[in-house]
Formats: C-alpha cells, structure tokens, sequence
C-alpha cells in the first residue's frame, strides 16, 4: 500500500514564497510532514508528488530526507495540473502502481491507523464536533445504516459529514480507468476533476466505499 500526497500546485495565493506545503508550521515543521504525522504507515510506502521546478528551488527530496531520516519517494511533474485527480493519474502512471493507495492531502493533518483495508473508504468526520468549521472548501458524503457512502458532494453541505482529506482506492487501474473517461468526456460539465467527482461516479458504477 502506498500513500500518494499531491503538491503539484503553484500556490497563487503565496506568490514570491515557497509552496504552502513547504511553509512551516507554528512549531517550525513544514505542513508535508506535519500532513502524514498522524498515519501510521512505513516511510518506504510514502510518495509525494511535486512540480519539477519546486524540486530544483527547494531541493525537495533532501529536505523531506532530512525530516523523515530516510529517503523519501518524490515523483516530480513538468507542469502544473488541472486538479488533485490528474496529479494523482499522472503519479499512478509514473510508479506504474499495482496495490492499494490512499491520497492525503498535503494541507491538514488527522490521525489513521490501519490504513490499508479491504474495501475502498473516504475519511471523515463531523461538524458536530467541530466548532467551527468553513464548508466551503469541503466535500460532504450521505452514508446508509452500514456505512457505506450513497453520495458525495463537492463544496454542497449534505449531511454532517464531511471529508477530512484521506481517500483509500483498492484498485489503481479502476481509480485510472474512471479519471480518464471523465478526463475525456466531451460533455462533461467539470472544469476540474475532483477526488469527489472520481468517487461519485465509482459509486454510481456500484464501487462499495
């Protein structure tokens, strides 16, 4: 099992700044390492996908070494992407994956252990047990009495539950099947794929998460 954190965007809201995964937190650790902090996992199953030109001005590679105290797996991007969906296919593609994955955003930090599981799952949490919380930078999922996610939302408050930022897919291929037919859909309305809109249609195909 891997997890994959997507850095691939120019962070146009920190402009003459390095990216904001790499600007540190208020205990001077940078946000990537403050980000999987939580997850119990193996540095060796780490991979963190960043653009080739944030590589070269922060020599990324050497400073997550330095903070992990092991070599780090970064895979780097010529340009930037249109969403955190293509930065994840395109990584997929490049580590040529064959085993299970979690995407984690590179911006919050939460607490998971045994990540890998047998089926496909979408970390959350309430906003009941938040007090304050802005639901517009999140997706909300509807669950039935086992569970298992009906629908997700994109930036639509539809229950309590909300996605905290963690997205376990069983199946690569299937995660990069679903991405390119809704990458090449001439009709589709979606000006940028999101992790939401890959779940969404695998739940409608019927994909259990």
């Amino acid at each position: 099992m891997k997890i994959i954190v997507p850095c691939c965007g120019r962070s146009s809201r920190y402009p003459n700044m390095p990216p904001k995964w790499l600007l540190p937190a208020s205990d001077g650790i940078p946000m990537i390492v403050k980000s999987v902090e939580g997850l119990e996992f193996a540095i060796e199953d780490l991979v963190v996908v960043v653009l080739e030109e944030h590589e070269q001005a922060y020599s990324v590679r050497q400073g997550l070494a330095d903070f992990f105290g092991a070599p780090v797996r970064v895979v780097t991007l010529p340009e930037p992407t249109r969403s955190q969906s293509e930065t994840v296919a395109r990584a997929l593609e490049v580590l040529e994956l064959n085993e299970p994955f979690i995407v984690k955003d590179s911006d919050n930090a939460f607490t998971l252990t045994a990540l890998e599981q047998p089926v496909n799952y979408v970390s959350v949490a309430s906003l009941n047990d938040f007090d304050v919380v802005n639901p517009r930078n999140k997706s909300f999922v509807t669950v039935d009495n086992d569970n298992i996610i009906q629908s997700i939302h994109e930036k639509k408050v539809v229950s309590d539950l909300f996605s905290v930022g963690g997205y376990f897919f069983q199946d690569p291929a299937r995660f990069l099947e679903v991405f390119r037919r809704l990458d090449s859909d001439p009709n589709s309305r979606l000006s940028e794929i999101y992790l939401s809109d890959i779940i969404a249609f695998m739940v409608m195909q019927g994909d259990p998460f």
